[in-house]
Order: C-alpha cells, then sequence, then structure tokens
C-alpha cells in the first residue's frame, strides 16, 4: 500500500521526508485506493480507526525488523527512515488520539 501511494525509503531514490509523512497522514485520514488483493485491502480497515494506525505502524515496524535482519549497512538509511516514521506517527497520531502499544523494531529472537 505504501509503495503504491509513493512512500520510499533508503538510498535509492527516496521520497523525502516532508513528503512521506504528508503520504503516511493521508494513509491514516483518507479511503484508501482499491487493490486486487481484497483481503490485505480489508487489512487496512477505515480511515482514521485504531486499526488502520495499527496496521500502519505495525508495517513500518516489521519492515525496519526484517532489515535489521539483513545487512544492517547498506539498509541504515532505510532503517532510520522507518524508526523516524514511526517516532512521527507515535507522536502525532498515537498520542493524540489513542492508547495502544506500540511495535518494537528490534529483531525477533528465535
Amino acid at each position: 500500500m505504501l509503495s503504491l501511494l509513493g512512500y520510499h525509503v533508503g538510498e535509492m531514490q527516496p521520497t523525502p521526508p516532508g513528503i512521506r509523512r504528508r503520504i503516511l497522514e493521508y494513509v491514516f485520514e483518507c479511503h484508501l485506493p482499491p487493490l486486487k488483493d481484497r483481503i490485505y485491502f480489508l487489512e487496512w480497515s477505515g480511515p482514521q480507526t485504531a486499526q488502520r494506525l495499527n496496521k500502519l505502524a505495525n508495517t513500518l515496524a516489521a519492515l525496519t525488523r526484517n532489515a535489521k535482519r539483513r545487512d544492517t549497512v547498506s539498509l541504515a538509511r532505510a532503517i532510520d527512515d522507518w524508526e523516524c516514521d514511526l517516532a512521527f506517527l507515535h507522536e502525532s497520531i498515537l498520542r493524540q488520539f489513542f492508547n495502544f502499544g506500540w511495535p518494537e523494531t528490534r529483531p525477533y529472537l528465535h
């Protein structure tokens, strides 16, 4: 969903931070474009809901955790971007409107 809306991080053609934040706000606040994968689309729930914010935060956290399990040197910029964007969502939306646990970005231990 994020890539479809122009959200990109890392070294290769990243979306500038201000635009990334506007995309994240849009994802949270607005109706999302329909996708062929209806089940995935439904996971995003409705605009301005705790479920939408949770899906958005968990998506960014999962991308971060997966990157940290791989080559953290080549993915350092992407990891930084995702963690900054998670902090933005936490401060600008979660703390103002909701009260639920925030996802970790440290890789899970097996």
